[in-house]
């Protein structure tokens, strides 16, 4: 709910011109705002590649656009792969700027030939050499060591004693005292609101009261 009264109302979302309004809101009423962004145009900058050699290809691997020489984009840097059959490929970022026109220049290196790999000959096998078989050792006897049984020996019994007697303490309840308190009600100041209703074009755009975002915008929602 929107206090009445007047409030200047804002809708933007990035890449979108901004649209502020002053709209005088009333007690209990309900004021439709409809909202039509509409883009900013974004100053481009060019791209041109002259690769060696000239039958080489040229992809843009981080965006949808083919390549064309002259080629307009937005500022960023964009990954430009040059590729040519027999030549090693080869990637390269470049970074665009507004009005301005990037020229690059690359030279594609030969793939190297391949070299024969060459064959080793196999090492002949040595004969194995028979050898004796070692004869086991005796094992030696171990005497077995006497063993001492000691006699057994009863504990004396031990009888309980008397149990000391337990005393009871009685204890009362505490009294306990009413107290018959008024409540005293609160009265609630009363704030008069109205409310607004956005529909706008662009799904997610941001909507602004004096200043202070106040909401993410879906078409068609209260604030």
């Amino acid at each position: 709910m929107i206090p009445s009264g007047e409030h200047q109302i804002g809708v933007e979302k990035a890449g979108y011109l901004s649209y502020k309004r002053q709209i005088l809101f009333s007690e209990g009423k309900t004021v439709s705002l409809i909202v039509d962004l509409d883009e900013k145009e974004v100053p481009r900058g060019g791209l041109s590649v002259e690769a060696v050699p000239e039958s080489a290809s040229v992809r843009l691997l981080n965006t949808d656009s083919a390549f064309s020489q002259g080629m307009k984009l937005e500022p960023g840097r964009y990954h430009v792969e040059i590729s040519s059959d027999g030549y090693e490929l080869r990637r390269i970022w470049a970074e665009i700027t507004a009005n301005e026109h990037k020229i690059l220049n690359i030279f594609l290196k030969p793939e190297p030939k391949p070299v024969p790999e060459k064959v080793e000959k196999p090492a002949r096998e040595k004969t194995p050499v028979a050898t004796k078989p070692k004869t086991p050792e005796p094992e030696a006897r171990v005497k077995p060591k006497p063993v001492l049984i000691k006699p057994y020996v009863p504990k004396p019994e031990v009888r309980p004693g008397p149990s000391p007697s337990k005393e009871k303490k009685d204890a009362s309840p505490p009294a306990v005292v009413s107290l018959n308190v008024p409540e005293k009600k609160i009265e609630k100041p009363k704030i008069n609101h109205a409310a607004l209703l956005v529909t706008c074009n662009i799904e997610g755009a941001k909507v602004y009261m004096d200043g202070e975002q106040k909401w993410y915008g879906f078409i068609g929602n209260f604030i």
